[in-house]
């Protein structure tokens, strides 16, 4: 499927990225209980990321070295949330626009000098499996806000929080960005990606999804497509038709 939405999208001028958010104890196994660890043999981010590599075909970013590296000099995840904090986040952008920079070198990258930490208290997702209201243990966090304000306005979506529901879109817009237009394929993981990433595009569409829409691509004639998506997702299988990515109703007869 990766080979073909390469081929499919090249083929229109298209570039095409794909990122794997990594999963929190893939950058924290040691907080894992002994029995709960994974088994010592490839996981199946290390499967796909030896496959991208020997074939450089698809554009892969590897977030994993850079997490690694960072996570003895801040907290990349939240402790009872299974995403990642804004420090993680910032990190994961930076390698992501890395990337950009190398086909449009006039991308900024941001810096963490750029941002002030402002201690908050936040909800966390793995309150409500306990059966309590997301109010009732909360976790004190580090929130990264600009020195200088992002330029990016949201044109579709909630102007407060981009949407957070499958299926939900939403768009920004940036004048005098310096790649004009992009769609990202994106899962929650992209929420707290969303600000930085929206500074690089002139018009960008968020979808949370990971189809790609032909008909999405005609009407958007973007100049990226980003792909994001969280490693415990690989375990869901490839649809038959996603393959050469028929959509159900549109497949040839």
């Amino acid at each position: 499927m990766l080979d073909h939405r390469q081929e499919w999208l090249a083929a229109r001028g298209i570039r095409f990225l794909f990122v794997v958010c990594p999963d929190k104890h893939t950058i924290y196994p040691e907080y894992l209980p002994y029995a709960a660890r994974p088994p010592a043999r490839p996981s199946r981010l290390d499967q796909l990321a030896k496959r991208l590599r020997t074939d450089a075909r698809v554009t892969f970013v590897d977030l994993r070295p850079l997490l690694l590296a960072n996570k003895a000099s801040r907290q990349l995840y939240y402790r009872r949330d299974t995403h990642w904090t804004d420090s993680g986040a910032l990190l994961g952008a930076q390698q992501i626009i890395r990337k950009l920079h190398q086909w449009y070198p006039q991308t900024p990258v941001p810096q963490l000098a750029d941002f002030r930490a402002v201690p908050v208290s936040a909800p966390v997702d793995l309150v409500p499996l306990l059966g309590l209201s997301p109010n009732d243990l909360r976790e004190r966090a580090v929130r990264l806000l600009p020195k200088q304000p992002f330029q990016a306005r949201i044109t579709a979506g909630d102007p407060g929080r981009l949407p957070a529901v499958g299926g939900a879109a939403a768009a920004t817009e940036r004048k005098q960005a310096p790649i004009p237009r992009a769609i990202i394929l994106r899962d929650s993981f992209a929420l707290s990606l969303v600000p930085y990433l929206s500074e690089v595009f002139g018009h960008a569409t968020y979808l949370w999804t990971s189809q790609l829409s032909r008909e999405r691509v005609g009407k958007e004639k973007p100049d990226v497509v980003i792909w994001e998506l969280v490693e415990r997702d690989l375990i869901d299988p490839v649809p038959a038709w996603a393959v050469g990515e028929w959509w159900p109703g549109d497949r040839p007869r």
